[in-house]
């Protein structure tokens, strides 16, 4: 996909503003989106998805003022400084800044995808033998143990992150889904709707039944109910270079632009 640096901040701002409701709604949970900078911090899972600093424009003559205010929000919460740069942050030597005060690049980037003119799309059909149904009060835990299971994080932080999901269930535009291969819950998805942008996140399958069709499914409910919404560019984040990176880019979502993780040791 061909962006100037301007669209490309766009993508990576939207992603934020949209997380906006569910945020102001999450206990714990705290986002600060401002000209110069985009903070989010969680006091209860603070990972580095939930705990980081973004979308950073500066100069020559702010960004050193800036990166100091970056690390004390994070240090005066007692939490691990992160910085997530993409091509859009300025200035452009901003790595090497980060390397010189201590910061250290991650394995692993992240690719942003988007598939646009959804009104447009083929949606797939869904595939047999797996349904989809919105996740209730009564199945966030389950929806919190299976994410966690299938990237082979603790289920002991079951309790924490339903925590941090349960208040979003039933919000305007927040759609969160279970998928089941007959009554075994096998894996998630979840999608904001905000403007005319959905983010799909959350997109989850358990190992035994990865490559059968149960992710597709979870994603094509979310499609419907985007393309319902009026929604016209989808957004997602996964890691780069990976297979599923291939398949989402195959089924019609291109990459949009990677950024990288800097943690303060």
């Amino acid at each position: 996909m061909s962006v100037n640096m301007e669209q490309l901040a766009h993508l990576e701002w939207v992603n934020y503003a949209a997380s906006r409701s569910i945020i102001e709604q999450t206990p714990g949970l705290d986002l600060c989106i401002r000209d110069d900078v985009v903070l989010t911090s969680s006091s209860v899972f603070p990972a580095p998805d939930t705990t980081h600093a973004c979308c950073l424009w500066a100069d020559e003559q702010t960004v050193e003022k800036l990166l100091d205010e970056v690390i004390d929000y994070f240090q005066s919460r007692n939490l691990p400084p992160t910085i997530y740069l993409s091509p859009a942050c300025t200035p452009y030597d901003l790595p090497a800044r980060l390397k010189r005060r201590g910061f250290k690049p991650q394995i692993g980037q992240e690719a942003w995808l988007v598939l646009e003119n959804l009104a447009d799309f083929t949606i797939p059909p869904a595939l047999p033998g797996f349904r989809v149904e919105p996740v209730t009060a009564a199945t966030v835990s389950t929806f919190t143990r299976l994410f966690l299971s299938a990237f082979e994080l603790p289920v002991e932080l079951t309790p924490q992150l339903a925590g941090l999901l349960e208040p979003s269930v039933g919000l305007p535009g927040v759609y969160h889904y279970l998928g089941w291969a007959d009554e075994e819950p096998i894996g998630t998805s979840s999608l904001i709707s905000y403007q005319d942008y959905g983010i799909l996140g959350s997109v989850s399958v358990l190992s035994p039944h990865r490559r059968n069709g149960a992710g597709t499914n979870l994603v094509v409910e979310a499609l419907w109910q985007a393309r319902a919404d009026g929604v016209n560019t989808i957004l997602l984040q996964t890691t780069a270079n990976t297979f599923l990176e291939q398949i989402l880019c195959l089924a019609g979502f291109r990459r949009a632009f990677i950024r990288t993780a800097y943690i303060l040791s």
